[in-house]
Order: structure tokens, then C-alpha cells, then sequence
């Protein structure tokens, strides 16, 4: 799992939550390493878990570039603030959930 979230903690907590669930994880506090990352990996990774506001790059913004480079890869979108992303926008970046936040 590629992990990005711009706020260290909530990314370690996620990083945590995650790797205790059995999953393999590669956190990231910014959506360009994070493509470097998928990049390199050429296409070993399950899935893409990103926060949508972030500076430099959304988390809908990272997912259509995700999903145009590796369309089979599921995206899941973590915000507070999930009536502010347009259902267009995530129809076109193949996200396949919105976790909002707080989350468990």
C-alpha cells in the first residue's frame, strides 16, 4: 500500500493501523515522492491511500495520474471535507472510496 498524508502524525497512525492489519506499507508526506515511488514499483502496488488536501498536489489530482498510469490500481481518498470533491472528479480518477475523517 502507498500511503500519502502531508501531516506526519495522522501518517504514522495510518502507517500503524495498516502495517497491524497485515499490510505492506510505504508512507509518503508527499504526493511527488509518492509517484516516484509507483513509478518504481512498476506495478507492485495493491492499492493507493491518500489524503485529498495536501499542498503541491490533491489527493484527487494524484489519483488521476495514478489511475491513467496504472488503471488497475484502487484508490482510496481520506479527507475531513468530503462534499467539497466534485463526484465528477473522483469518477475520473477511478477512486474507488472516500474515507472520511476521522477514521477507525
Amino acid at each position: 500500500v502507498v500511503l500519502v498524508d502531508d501531516e506526519p502524525g495522522l501518517l504514522r497512525i495510518a502507517e500503524r493501523a495498516l502495517r497491524d492489519a497485515g499490510f505492506a506499507v510505504e508512507a509518503f508526506a508527499d504526493a511527488h515522492a509518492a509517484l516516484a515511488r509507483l513509478t518504481a514499483a512498476a506495478g507492485r502496488v495493491a492499492c493507493v491511500v491518500t489524503d485529498q488536501t495536501m499542498p503541491g498536489m490533491t489527493g484527487d489530482a494524484l489519483a488521476q495520474v495514478v489511475a491513467g498510469s496504472w488503471p488497475t490500481v484502487p484508490i482510496v481518498i481520506t479527507t475531513g471535507f468530503a462534499a467539497r470533491i466534485p463526484s465528477d472528479a473522483l469518477r475520473r480518477a477511478r477512486v474507488s472510496a472516500v474515507l472520511e475523517k476521522p477514521y477507525e
